[in-house]
């Protein structure tokens, strides 16, 4: 390695290291200049290095394989932790793994799965599969989630969308906080991110003069578990009914990927 790839390198552990004090110290200013730093020294190291990677093989970025589809869009759901919409899915994976996920090649995935349920069984999971309503167990339309989650959690009753929201919030909110107290830095995308959630749940804000700038993730993850108590009872009485009602119910293919939709039969007297 040439001296002047170790320059960036010693830089980036000494701002690591004054971020960790920062962090410690609760100096949300000094902390806030360190992470602005550490982005410009690391981001220009990070592309250095893509670019030897691909000169060594050849090879750009763009000519690798992708991964299947499943696979990013599995790694964003247990993140986010609750059923998500495929924009919200490639926006999570774009800011927190480096490489959004396009929302086309989501389309089918669900599809795709449940034909692979159907040939390969549980020998594949786990699946990318459907949350259901809470009364009909039919595919909430556009909404993903994984086959090996309990079916309550897949359930969505009237107070699921708030609800699974306040999960994701939480679950990415506390991904943000744990990664500054490991001495790292979010990406910006990661960071606005959380600046867009933050918006969205009462008290994850210090002032009362307006949105802070940079929101505190450990006090976000307070404001989402508190929001979510409130609705935890009804929300949860919801979803083991409907849970309970469904396993009796439906087999094992219907509960991951939906009920087939109800027909209508017109009445008799309808007939010509």
């Amino acid at each position: 390695m040439t001296p002047s790839s170790e320059e960036p390198r010693a830089r980036a552990a000494e701002l690591r290291a004054v971020l960790r004090e920062a962090i410690r110290d609760r100096d949300r200013a000094l902390a806030d200049r360190v992470r602005r730093e550490l982005r410009a020294v690391e981001t220009p190291r990070r592309a250095g290095v893509d670019a030897a990677v691909g000169g060594g093989t050849g090879r750009t970025a763009g000519d690798r394989r992708r991964p299947p589809v499943r696979d990013p869009v599995r790694r964003a759901l247990v993140l986010l932790g609750a059923p998500a919409a495929p924009k919200l899915l490639s926006t999570v994976h774009g800011a927190f793994f480096d490489e959004p996920i396009a929302p086309s090649r989501i389309a089918s995935l669900r599809r795709d799965e449940e034909r692979s349920f159907a040939a390969k069984g549980l020998t594949r999971a786990p699946y990318v599969c459907a949350a259901l309503t809470h009364d009909r167990f039919a595919p909430v339309r556009g909404l993903l989630a994984l086959s090996d989650w309990p079916l309550e959690r897949r359930i969505i009753g009237p107070l699921g969308p708030r609800t699974d929201h306040l999960t994701h919030v939480r679950n990415l909110a506390a991904r943000v906080r744990d990664t500054r107290a490991a001495g790292g830095t979010e990406s910006p995308a990661a960071a606005a991110l959380l600046r867009r959630f933050a918006l969205t749940v009462p008290g994850s804000h210090r002032t009362e003069d307006g949105p802070d700038p940079d929101p505190d993730p450990e006090l976000l993850v307070s404001a989402a578990e508190a929001e979510a108590r409130l609705h935890a009872g009804v929300d949860d009485r919801h979803r083991r009914t409907a849970a309970a009602r469904a396993r009796d119910r439906l087999p094992l293919d219907r509960q991951l990927f939906g009920a087939a939709p109800m027909r209508v039969i017109r009445s008799v007297t309808d007939l010509p």
